[in-house]
């Protein structure tokens, strides 16, 4: 109910700028004039932002991401007893991020990279739930 009234608004706001664009006085012609450009350069500031981060992804931003995993698991690695059941979950997490580790290096689209980025953060997820039961124990 709410998206559709909110879209109806939308397109009754472009409806109005168009409408004064094309058909009202030369005041509301020039403010219909000023409202599109800025629309305009919304749509190209977007675009920027988008290809900057497609760059950033490519030149290895994210690899950070992964190390920053990588050294949070030794952490807890540090802090769990090798014989516990948290050791085990542990270890399947250190796999999971080994295989993500490999699918990201051969991911060849953008489309698959962002299917890892999921992954990514269900490890994540994972290892602070980890640290969560840890602190607890504690």
């Amino acid at each position: 109910m709410i998206r559709t009234l909110f879209t109806l608004g939308i397109f009754l706001m472009i409806g109005l700028v168009g409408y004064n664009f094309y058909f009202g006085t030369a005041e509301e012609k020039e403010k219909s004039g000023e409202i599109i450009q800025g629309g305009k350069n919304l749509v190209k500031g977007i675009g920027s932002v988008l290809k900057s981060e497609k760059n950033k992804f490519d030149n290895g931003k994210y690899d950070e991401a992964m190390s920053g995993l990588g050294n949070f698991l030794g952490n807890l690695r540090d802090k769990i007893d090798p014989n516990s059941y948290e050791s085990a979950d542990l270890q399947h997490l250190e796999i999971q991020q080994e295989e993500l580790q490999k699918k990201i290096d051969l991911a060849q689209t953008e489309k698959e990279k962002k299917k890892y980025r999921s992954e990514f953060k269900k490890i994540l997820e994972g290892a602070e739930a980890l640290k969560k039961t840890l602190d607890n124990k504690e």
